[in-house]
């Protein structure tokens, strides 16, 4: 991997696995000085390694649904693409916004709390882009499940290996809980010192709440957004439809245990099954695709969508 040695993916790796975790911690787990594994983190996010610190938030159990676009444009130049994009970035509702190449352009999702909210969203987003649309489609997630970027080191790890984030029982949470999630959501490495000076509250409530909304799986985990294009990978999305969903549980347990998938969707409209891959190359896809394919004749259609870059990506809204 391109400007990487072993102690750079197992710093990533292990920041990937809890992104909360001090800088002593990491270091005992890699063999490094804490000093040694501070300068190497700052120095991979100069370089465009580690682009975020994300926050898994459930934000199932707190009352929201996520709605996911791709869109199609037409006639379109690059400086009007950008207008969308800012456009998107901007919009509190929304969550993420990705460039892509294939069957979209653009994929971007919002969270709401009233699916009266996925009309009025559309419908202003038209009002200002109708004539660059060629086509807009959206899906509702009910299920997403995270896998480690097992890729980066050359043994597997079982622990944390899967993250499942679905529609459950709710969670009462009141703006103070509000508050330290859409920070946690931003950065999720930011000290709990820090948050008591921005939120005006105090550090050790702060911790007691983070600790509740661990212990309710509000707050599932910590990850990274990692810059996979640093490595000369591609970040790559499969859109499957099933032809039944009896073997819909077997699909996820295979991708829990592939090396270089590391999302797995499960959507209302659209595809049944979404497919996130960090992977060398095309003709590697390809390849798993192709064993997926033989493996669950389920699959009656597929299709794939390239993505070139992040331009926003929460677990939570502004």
């Amino acid at each position: 991997m391109i400007g990487l040695d072993l102690k750079d993916k197992k710093i990533i790796y292990e920041l990937d696995n809890d992104s909360r975790q001090t800088f002593n911690k990491i270091a005992k787990k890699v063999g490094l000085s804490k000093d040694t594994v501070n300068y190497r983190i700052k120095k991979l996010e100069k370089e465009g390694y580690i682009l975020g610190y994300q926050t898994l938030i459930d934000f199932t159990k707190i009352g929201y649904t996520a709605v996911r676009f791709h869109i199609s444009l037409i006639s379109t130049p690059p400086n009007k693409e950008k207008e969308i994009i800012d456009y998107l970035v901007k919009n509190p509702k929304v969550f993420l916004v990705s460039e892509t190449e294939g069957a979209s352009n653009i994929i971007f999702g919002i969270l709401i709390k009233e699916t009266s909210e996925i009309n009025d969203f559309e419908e202003n987003f038209e009002k200002s882009f109708k004539r660059n649309i060629k086509e807009i489609k959206f899906g509702i997630y009910t299920e997403v499940f995270h896998f480690n970027r097992d890729y980066l080191v050359s043994t597997k790890d079982s622990v944390n290996k899967k993250i499942s984030m679905k529609v459950d029982k709710k969670v009462n949470v009141n703006y103070k809980d509000i508050s330290i999630l859409k920070m946690l959501s931003k950065n999720s490495r930011i000290p709990i010192i820090n948050l008591a000076e921005k939120l005006k509250m105090n550090a050790n409530t702060i911790a007691w709440r983070i600790k509740s909304l661990e212990k309710n799986k509000v707050i599932l985990g910590y990850k990274i957004l990692f810059g996979f294009n640093k490595i000369n990978y591609i970040y790559i999305k499969a859109d499957l439809i099933l032809s039944d969903f009896s073997k819909e549980k077997e699909i996820v347990n295979f991708c829990e245990n592939h090396r270089n998938i590391i999302y797995v969707v499960r959507a209302i409209g659209g595809s049944d099954v979404e497919l996130f891959f960090e992977i060398e190359s095309v003709e590697k896809f390809l390849d798993v695709m192709k064993e997926m394919r033989n493996k669950f004749k389920e699959i009656i259609e597929w299709r794939y969508t390239l993505f070139t870059k992040y331009h926003k990506f929460n677990y939570f809204i502004d």
